[in-house]
């Protein structure tokens, strides 16, 4: 099993050490946005900030080279939620979202649009105090018109269901 394969297997377990660990081992041999995630995954759970935000920020740019949109989205997502609970740089935190959203556009129904839709929501709920905003952000009210399979998401090997029925 490669370190990437091992990372994904103990981030899957919730064993954040091993996954830092497994990751890191994978950087050593190629920086990859995969690997570079999967380490920011890792870091976020092990509060470590600093960690958190070079591996996401890294990864992000890699993807935006591989010109992948929706992992970079999905970066994107994660940074804004990292900007507002680890810095409280809510008006940086919104930058990232904007910037999901237009690397989303035009793309069809993903997990990181889920993503964006739950932290936009929450966004204008828990820091804009504005829960009809954060209503039109349920999977019900998206006016995306997108079908729902994207609202079907993985938390580090858990899954997360929601359902526009």
């Amino acid at each position: 099993m490669n370190g990437l394969d091992a990372g994904q297997a103990a981030l899957a377990r919730g064993d954040w050490p091993a996954a830092r660990i497994a990751f890191d081992t994978a950087l050593q041999v190629e920086e990859s946005p995969e690997a570079l995630e999967g380490l920011g995954l890792a870091a976020w759970w092990l509060d470590q900030a600093d960690v958190v935000f070079d591996v996401r920020e890294r990864a992000y740019r890699l993807y935006r080279e591989r010109d992948d949109q929706v992992s970079a989205a999905r970066l994107a997502v994660w940074l804004a939620w990292d900007t507002a609970a680890f810095r409280g740089e809510q008006p940086i935190a919104n930058g990232w979202l904007q910037r999901a959203h237009r690397l989303l556009e035009g793309h069809s129904d993903t997990t990181a649009h889920a993503w964006l839709a739950l932290r936009s929501g929450i966004f204008a709920l828990l820091d804009d105090g504005d829960p009809e905003a954060a209503g039109r952000w349920h999977p019900r009210r998206c006016g995306s018109g997108r079908r729902p399979a994207a609202w079907t998401t993985r938390w580090s090997g858990a899954p997360c269901t929601a359902s526009r029925a």
